[in-house]
């Protein structure tokens, strides 16, 4: 019992030593790595050092020195703190590695704005619904294709087609119809054949010794050109009842279906084969090009304060800018805000804006213009709850700087304050020079702490 006592003692002891030795070798291994990651940003990695290459030669520094002598010291820190700034140094060959580009920041002059929200709307008068003419079935023949949910039609583009329904009593109708207006062709014919012979006679007569006044000659010409323009009439009556009914035996008369506007299929209600009524919606089309934002105004905010002109964008896609301009008040209070809402007609171009998508717009006051600064999105970081830009302040030197960007543009932001016109800012490679302050001011606190 003792020696398995013993036993256990030993195992437990061997495996505690293990452990610490494998712990310490890890360690070494992420200050080795750490090291090394600081040597390839600084370009010191494959450098050889002193005496490296002398063959037989033995380092006989002193502990704590380097080759030449001088003391060594730690991974050279490009974070600096001079008169309560933050600066931070990068050689030339530092900023061209990492790639980074300086740009001198331009002036901007834009009109006072207030910042409100909404969403897009469809705009009622870029709308076309399609109805059918007369009751029937919906068909599609090999010439058109019944659109689909989202497909982008021409103005005058064939849909489809409907295939007139004619009950019983309205089939019988029309054959009794058809057949009187046969009679009537039929006698009008007779009657205008018995009054053009009437007519060359008497004409004849005429010119023969004027046996026949004139008088008479031109009332049986009359008779002639009555007879003729009734005749016309029935035949065209006839085409019309032969086209209802078809001119095959059972036909049925089909009539195209086309777009009378351009725009995109925003809601189908029928499907070829069905059975409609006359006047029933069959589909919708929306010309997405004019929308209607409708934008609820903070509470306390005047309509007439505001110029009428707004730059509006789908929320999170800021760089996509739209012009809107001022419609009319609309009719109800803002559902979320309890404010007064506006309706501004948005021209969009693209597929960025849709029905229904939540915008942002900055609606412009009137008043002086603000002036101030361009600031490309590039530059720009969201660090910590703020917006932080790098100044550079000379060649190898750049500090950090939060700002309050206050205004979108297609180009960038517009700030107020906190950047001049003609200072140099970086649009590129912003994120290197975050993590170097990142990486300095911890080791700025290893320091401290030792």
């Amino acid at each position: 019992m003792k020696f398995t006592q013993f036993a256990l003692c030993i195992a437990a002891a061997a495996a505690l030593i293990l452990t610490i030795h494998h712990r310490m070798a890890m360690t070494d291994a992420l200050e080795m790595s750490a090291a090394r990651a600081s040597m390839v940003f600084s370009g010191e990695e494959n450098q050889p050092s002193k005496g490296d290459n002398a063959p037989g030669k033995e380092a006989t520094q002193e502990p704590g020195k380097e080759p030449d002598g001088e003391e060594k010291e730690g991974a050279p820190s490009r974070l600096k703190h001079e008169n309560g700034k933050t600066v931070i140094e990068l050689n030339e060959e530092t900023q061209s590695r990492i790639g980074l580009v300086v740009e001198v920041v331009k002036p901007l002059e834009l009109q006072p704005e207030v910042l409100a929200y909404g969403v897009v709307e469809e705009n009622p008068g870029e709308s076309f619904t399609l109805r059918a003419p007369c009751p029937g079935f919906i068909t599609a023949g090999s010439e058109s294709v019944w659109p689909k949910l989202g497909a982008r039609v021409a103005a005058g583009t064939v849909l489809g087609s409907l295939e007139v329904r004619l009950t019983a009593v309205e089939r019988l109708d029309i054959q009794s119809r058809r057949l009187e207006t046969q009679g009537d062709i039929d006698e009008l014919e007779a009657d205008l054949a018995s009054a053009r012979a009437s007519f060359e006679n008497k004409k004849k007569l005429n010119e023969q010794g004027r046996v026949v006044s004139d008088r008479a000659m031109e009332e049986a010409g009359t008779k002639v050109r009555v007879d003729e323009a009734r005749l016309v009439s029935a035949r065209e009556r006839k085409a019309l009842l032969d086209k209802l009914l078809g001119n095959k035996a059972g036909g049925i008369e089909t009539v195209l279906l086309s777009a009378v506007s351009d725009g995109e299929v925003v809601q189908l209600l029928t499907r070829p084969g069905e059975a409609v009524e006359s006047g029933q919606p069959l589909l919708r089309i929306v010309r997405l090009n004019h929308l209607i934002a409708r934008i609820e105004l903070p509470i306390g905010e005047i309509p007439n304060d505001l110029a009428g002109s707004a730059r509006i964008y789908a929320i999170g896609t800021e760089s996509r800018l739209f012009d809107a301009t001022l419609l009319a008040r609309a009719p109800t209070v803002g559902l979320q805000t309890r404010g007064l809402a506006l309706l501004f007609d948005v021209k969009a171009d693209g597929d960025d804006l849709c029905p229904g998508a939540p915008v942002a717009a900055y609606i412009a006051r009137k008043g002086s213009p603000l002036f101030g600064a361009l600031i490309p999105r590039g530059a720009m970081l969201r660090f910590a709850g703020s917006t932080r830009v790098y100044i550079q302040t000379g060649d190898e030197r750049f500090e950090p700087r939060d700002i309050f960007p206050n205004s979108p543009t297609p180009d960038g932001w517009f700030v107020a304050s906190g950047l001049a016109p003609g200072e140099r800012i970086v649009i590129q490679a912003a994120q290197v020079l975050l993590s170097e302050e990142l990486k300095g001011q911890i080791e700025l606190e290893e320091e401290s702490e030792e």
